[in-house]
């Protein structure tokens, strides 16, 4: 599992601070891999994209 810890600048000047992406590279008996990841804010619910074939 790879988690990259970000901030992101909006246009009217405010700062998202504290933003998450958690990637996780899953296979299963010579299957080809899925991405399962999970982008959100610390602290807050979360938004899942699961299986997502590369």
């Amino acid at each position: 599992m790879v988690v990259i810890q970000y901030s992101v600048s909006v246009p009217n000047g405010q700062h998202l601070n504290n933003r998450v992406l958690r990637i996780r590279l899953a296979a299963e008996d010579n299957q080809a891999p899925s991405i399962e990841d999970s982008i959100g804010i610390m602290g807050f619910s979360e938004t899942r994209l699961n299986n997502l074939m590369v």
